[in-house]
């Protein structure tokens, strides 16, 4: 008689990025963080822009037909987040994690640079230092490693938000 191996269910865990950009970087951190074996199923989805309402609702239509045991938003904090986009993420228990002022302005902090205060110049520097395109998740493999993220998380309490989702 063959012993069966019993599977133990894994946590599941909806990561949504504001756009192309945060779910490129999402993917690279899934791809360090969320390997097989690791007991988490991790999606990682774009809400493709919009307002903060309008990605809070985005997720919120996601999750009344999935049951994931962790939700979270990254996205930017250039457009202020209302009341409304706050409530509605306590009460489907969504955790928001603001990029400031962007994307680009949170990975220029993690490689120890001080972003510009407009998001523009953000994606301007960004584009220069990393020389690749931002929505590619290969784009972050050299400069953002494991080792360089654990030691940024400790200085950048969004990153060490962020990090802890996968895990």
């Amino acid at each position: 008689m063959a012993t069966v191996k019993k599977r133990k269910a894994n946590r599941t865990i909806l990561i949504m990025g504001e756009g192309a950009t945060e779910k490129a970087f999402l993917k690279h951190l899934k791809n360090l963080y969320g390997q097989r074996g690791s007991g988490l199923a991790i999606t990682i989805r774009s809400a493709t822009g919009g307002s903060p309402e309008a990605i809070v609702r985005y997720t919120e239509n996601i999750i009344k037909n999935h049951a994931y045991d962790r939700v979270a938003i990254l996205m930017d904090t250039d457009v202020e987040w209302s009341k409304e986009a706050r409530e509605r993420a306590k009460k489907w228990n969504i955790t928001l994690i603001g990029a400031t002022p962007c994307i680009e302005g949170l990975l220029l902090r993690i490689l120890g640079h001080t972003p510009p205060h407009r998001s523009e110049e953000c994606k301007q520097v960004c584009a220069r230092i990393f020389g690749g395109d931002l929505m590619d998740e290969m784009t972050y493999q050299d400069r953002l490693g494991i080792q360089v993220l654990e030691q940024k998380r400790e200085q950048i309490p969004e990153l060490d938000m962020l990090l802890g989702c996968f895990s």
